[in-house]
């Protein structure tokens, strides 16, 4: 095919698959190198979720690639520019203790960190992950008042997270509307499932 819809498809994840396919024989180093450190912001939308305004081209691409790729763990080094995107990196590689150790450090101190946006960055972060530790630390945020709180509950919506019923439940009692709408949310995506 020859002109300016030549490489046009349906779907963007089938894009971002033959992007990975193409990259496959690249070095980590020249891939994570692609990739934008992340710009983090915080939505005025209904939505509580921050969002990163970087999402570059290959973006979308290089959890596919940590799949295509024998050196999939190395490409979580992205972790120093988009944590999110490195939890998301990290389900589709192959076991690796020493990616696993370096994420949940990662993730502990955005969990930790003074600083608000940073724990709510976990909070995508950790539902990327999405493992039982992973719903554990939403949980932990999930009763936290005032950090994140509502963004964790969402997260532990996603991960449609059964285990987290009684937490969601007690959530839905909070005086804060945000949080108890959440909650609700949460609830409502687990009993679909």
């Amino acid at each position: 095919m020859r002109g300016p819809a030549a490489f046009t498809f349906p779907t963007l994840a089938f894009q971002e698959f033959l992007t990975a396919y193409a990259l496959r024989a690249a070095a980590p180093d020249t891939v994570v190198n692609l990739i934008q450190p992340a710009d983090w912001r915080r939505s005025t939308s209904d939505t509580v979720r921050p969002l990163n305004l970087s999402r570059g081209p290959f973006h979308g691409a290089l959890p596919f690639l940590c799949g295509l790729s024998k050196d999939g763990p190395h490409l979580v080094d992205v972790v120093e520019k988009d944590l999110v995107l490195a939890c998301a990196c990290f389900r589709e590689t192959r076991p690796s203790t020493t990616v696993d150790r370096k994420l949940r450090a990662a993730l502990e101190r955005s969990v930790q960190s003074t600083d608000a946006m940073a724990v709510r960055i976990a909070c995508p972060g950790l539902e990327a992950r999405a493992d039982a530790w992973a719903a554990e630390k939403l949980e932990q945020l999930a009763c936290d008042p005032g950090r994140a709180r509502a963004l964790a509950l969402e997260a532990l919506g996603n991960l449609r997270s059964v285990r987290s019923v009684p937490v969601l439940e007690s959530a839905v009692e909070a005086s804060d509307t945000h949080v108890a709408n959440a909650a609700m949310d949460a609830l409502a995506r687990i009993q679909v499932s």
